[in-house]
């Protein structure tokens, strides 16, 4: 089971779709809680995989909020490894994707 985002507008292929299991989700998920972009309503929207969107002005500033958080997230251990790939990997699909929305 996983989690599908979907970009409303994509300026590319990689801002066409966003797919990743739930687990790995939720690291992901806790960085952009901590980004402040969202509210709390849309955070629970954004949680629950229902069709939440996301506009492209939240998405990129939570693409802008997330790079420069990344320092506080080390690569030191190996499950900081692999969340730091996720959110990389996101990064790119909030810069790319025009605005989102989850499935």
């Amino acid at each position: 089971m996983g989690m599908e985002l979907y970009g409303l507008r994509p300026n590319s292929v990689e801002g066409e779709r966003f797919s990743i299991s739930v687990y790995a989700w939720e690291s992901v998920y806790v960085r952009i809680l901590a980004t402040g972009v969202l509210s709390d309503e849309e955070l629970e929207s954004l949680g629950n995989a229902k069709g939440h969107h996301v506009d492209e002005d939240q998405a990129l500033t939570i693409a802008d909020n997330l790079e420069t958080m990344m320092p506080d997230f080390p690569d030191e251990y190996e499950v900081n490894k692999l969340a730091n790939v996720h959110l990389r990997e996101f990064i790119k699909f909030c810069r790319e994707s025009g605005g989102f929305e989850v499935w």
